[in-house]
């Protein structure tokens, strides 16, 4: 049992480490002459055919910074909103996990009512926990949207 978990944990943390770390390519004709200020690099619109500096978030400037991220145009509550939104998102996926794992233990539990109330428990906890994130998520999202109208932003 302990065997078959871990498996599919390491599965898990295997996929989303693969989603996590990849990154863009740019096919860059300029070559690395040495024309660019260190933290550029040279790259060649595939529009225009033409050699620009870029930096290390895409844009020409460290004004295009926000707005390579998306942050351009967002007020400081929205970031704040967007940041704990987040979070409670990345703790709800986290409850459900402890769900699904409550629900494993049960079908694992081969009729053992110990190890049938332990797996009970776990669900439960599972189930409070992604109560109190939905009803945070609620609240930040009432909060964050009055301070938006309150501030006019």
């Amino acid at each position: 049992m302990k065997k078959a978990i871990s498996s599919i944990i390491i599965a898990l943390v295997i996929m989303l480490g693969s989603l996590s770390f990849t990154a863009n390519t740019y096919a860059a004709d300029c070559g690395s002459d040495g024309k660019c200020p260190k933290g550029y690099n040279a790259e060649t619109d595939v529009i225009t055919n033409k050699c620009t500096c870029k930096n290390m978030f895409g844009g020409s400037d460290v004004e295009d910074v926000g707005t390579s991220i998306g942050l351009s145009g967002t007020s400081l509550p929205q970031i704040i909103g967007n940041i704990i939104k987040t979070v409670l998102g990345l703790f709800g996926i986290i409850a459900t996990i402890i769900i699904v794992t409550g629900g494993v233990k049960w079908m694992l539990s081969q009729g053992d009512t110990q190890k049938i109330d332990a797996a009970k428990k776990i669900m439960i906890a599972g189930a409070i926990g992604m109560i109190l994130i939905v009803s945070g998520y609620a609240i930040t999202a009432f909060l964050i949207s009055s301070l938006l109208k309150t501030v006019g932003a």
